[in-house]
């Protein structure tokens, strides 16, 4: 039957390999769109901490553990890393079991730690979803612990004690408590304030047998008392 006048033919060919490319970029394109337009919704939705759901939730806790955290550790992982190449032991003298260098090393830190310090700060302020007594979002209290250690490594112990010391009492039911209170430790060894050591020490002492104690700090735990003892020059006791 041949086609009258006025009527559509469709014709079908097989595609090029050139338009077989065309085609398969075009329908990623196409993808890519909708996916982003899906973020951008789910995002849109997402972004407030003011109402505790899950959606809210899995968001803030993946933006702040990627977005956030993750360039802050590096950052601090990469300001500690750079310290151990600075520091040289003087082994006229007992050497202590921590050694974090001079003012002047410390403070060549500056950059990657004040990055870490913002990076935290970022993760606090903007993605804290805290409801009855309860942080929601669990990068928040780790982000803490980063910005106490960031300042910690410039020798900021001031800014650093109130960190830890937060961190101790805000979280009083979580294990990450207790690594507040051993950098609390070191940070009152560090400014020879002995007897505040000395106590947040026989306090973690007393808690070791708990479940919830972590296994990492009661390792350490060991050398935070020998550096205690050292500092004041209690060899036997060390």
């Amino acid at each position: 039957m041949q086609p009258q006048s006025g009527d559509y033919v469709i014709i079908f060919r097989k595609l090029s390999y050139k338009e077989n490319i065309y085609l398969k970029k075009l329908q990623l394109h196409i993808l890519l769109v909708i996916l982003t337009m899906i973020i951008v919704m789910v995002s849109v939705s997402s972004c407030s901490t003011k109402k505790n759901t899950w959606s809210r939730r899995a968001y803030h806790n993946m933006t702040c553990h990627y977005n956030v955290f993750w360039n802050g550790k590096n950052s601090l992982y990469d300001g500690a890393e750079a310290l151990t190449q600075k520091v040289i032991d003087n082994y006229k003298v007992v050497l202590r079991v921590y050694n974090y260098g001079t003012l002047q090393e410390a403070q060549s830190l500056n950059s990657q730690m004040d990055r870490a310090i913002k990076k935290a700060s970022i993760g606090i302020q903007r993605h804290s979803m805290y409801f009855n007594g309860k942080e929601y979002i669990k990068w928040v209290k780790v982000s803490y612990m980063m910005m106490g250690e960031a300042h910690f490594y410039k020798q900021d112990y001031t800014s650093a004690r109130r960190v830890f010391d937060y961190v101790s009492k805000q979280y009083s039911d979580d294990p990450i408590q207790y690594e507040g209170y051993l950098w609390l430790a070191k940070t009152y060894i560090e400014t020879e304030r002995f007897e505040k050591a000395e106590a947040v020490i026989n306090f973690m002492q007393s808690k070791k047998d708990e479940n919830k104690f972590p296994g990492s700090i009661e390792k350490e735990l060991p050398f935070v008392i020998a550096d205690f003892y050292l500092a004041q020059e209690k060899y036997n006791e060390a």
